[in-house]
């Protein structure tokens, strides 16, 4: 969840990005019920975040933080902080993400739960999501 303190022009300009990307896939993921087109939708935020992850990796010299602990969560100096960010991103990628992704491709309806409510936990979803891609991307690089 460090995207949401990112700061400066490239921090800023990263973080536009990778929201960007969300926004595609969640209009895409909730406003149409196609499944090529929904998976078209998660494949290239997949890929896309993947690309602009490793480019910022490519360039953290330029980034900046509004914290020192945002900096700890994108890059931690220690393998027992890593973990502690691995296991509470993976947490909430299982609760919020995993499973709406899967219910809108299997265009299982949802209609009884404010879509206000699930937006907002898929967002949550999203952020965890591209905290775990930046710890794959981080350590391939």
């Amino acid at each position: 969840m460090f995207i949401l303190s990112l700061r400066g022009k490239f921090g800023t300009r990263i973080a536009m990005l990778l929201h960007g990307l969300a926004l595609v896939m969640t209009t895409v993921l909730f406003g149409s019920t196609a499944f090529c087109l929904q998976l078209t939708a998660l494949l290239i935020f997949i890929s896309g975040s993947t690309f602009i992850l490793r480019y910022m990796n490519q360039n953290r010299e330029c980034l900046e933080f509004n914290s020192l602990v945002n900096v700890q969560v994108a890059y931690p100096s220690s393998m027992k902080v890593e973990k502690a960010t691995a296991y509470f991103q993976g947490a909430i990628c299982a609760i919020f993400f995993i499973p709406l992704v899967i219910i809108r491709l299997l265009g299982i309806s949802i209609s009884d739960v404010p879509n206000g409510i699930i937006v907002v936990a898929f967002y949550f979803g999203v952020l965890a999501c591209l905290g775990i891609l930046q710890g794959v991307v981080r350590g391939s690089t």
